[in-house]
């Protein structure tokens, strides 16, 4: 019955004031808290999904605004292009576009839910035209095959929504990756009793730390072992990051195969001081 109640009243408002947002949504974002979402692709900023379920516009926006982002918004052509190619319906897919009531119909008080500016439109031939039904106005966006429709905002539509990419991340709590800030899961969560399989290549985990570490510092290659290459890497680098910094001094032996090869640091290079003694080698 609440929920009844708050949909009734959302309904009221979008009748009378058009851009009134509906304030106790709560019970209505419980029961659509699990709506099954598309992810086309990201920007530098933003994940745009596509949801598999409908909603009527307010809905929409409200659920959007839920998992931290808005019904989709443009700011080019391209951008609209790649989405309206991907996901085009002849049934109408809501978008951030939304006309304030009080401004003259059909075309008057169009704009983004996010106040920013529009660079571009996409509105079908004759379109906006507020519909033939006199006894409601047509005052929401949606996109029916690629091209923008005034819509009544109270039919239930499959629906693009925006969303930071920050918001994107592991979102179950008892994960061991678990991101407070996140709204849509990305599948990346594991549990902290196997996160042995997380670690990459010559990587272990650390339970204290609670992250990867490489397992042998002298591993520069991290193939899981120390061969010759990784202490000609380490001479190499001698220095690029400051030997004073450094736990392994040049002058200190280095160990390989049981044996400790003195170095010795010549201008700004690091050598062995002594030859290989070794009689292992790969041929």
């Amino acid at each position: 019955m609440k929920r009844l109640l708050a949909l009734i009243l959302c309904a009221v408002s979008l009748g009378v004031m058009g851009q009134e947002e509906c304030n106790d949504v709560s019970p209505f974002l419980t029961a659509v808290e699990q709506v099954p979402l598309e992810l086309l692709g990201m920007s530098d900023s933003t994940m745009f999904f596509k949801s598999e379920d409908s909603l009527n516009w307010q809905e929409a926006q409200d659920y959007s605004s839920f998992l931290g982002g808005h019904l989709a918004t443009f700011s080019s052509s391209e951008e609209y292009d790649l989405i309206q190619t991907t996901w085009s319906s002849p049934f109408g897919l809501w978008f951030g576009l939304r006309q304030n009531v009080f401004d003259e119909e059909p075309a008057g008080g169009w704009g983004w839910v996010t106040n920013e500016d529009s660079t571009f439109s996409a509105w079908g031939s004759s379109e906006p035209n507020n519909g033939p039904n006199i006894n409601y106005s047509e005052d929401c966006g949606e996109i029916v095959e690629g091209l923008w429709n005034d819509a009544w905002c109270l039919v239930t539509r499959r629906f693009i929504i925006e969303v930071p990419i920050s918001k994107v991340r592991c979102s179950e709590q008892a994960a061991c990756n678990y991101d407070p800030e996140a709204t849509i899961d990305d599948g990346s969560c594991y549990s902290c009793d196997i996160p042995e399989s997380h670690c990459g290549p010559g990587t272990i985990w650390d339970a204290e730390m609670q992250l990867c570490i490489v397992a042998n510092p002298s591993d520069s290659n991290f193939d899981g072992c120390v061969q010759l290459n990784d202490l000609l890497d380490l001479l190499t680098a001698y220095g690029d990051c400051g030997a004073e910094e450094s736990a392994w001094q040049c002058g200190d032996p280095v160990s390989y195969q049981g044996y400790d090869y003195q170095t010795v640091q010549i201008g700004e290079q690091c050598w062995f001081a002594e030859n290989l003694t070794s009689e292992d080698y790969r041929n």
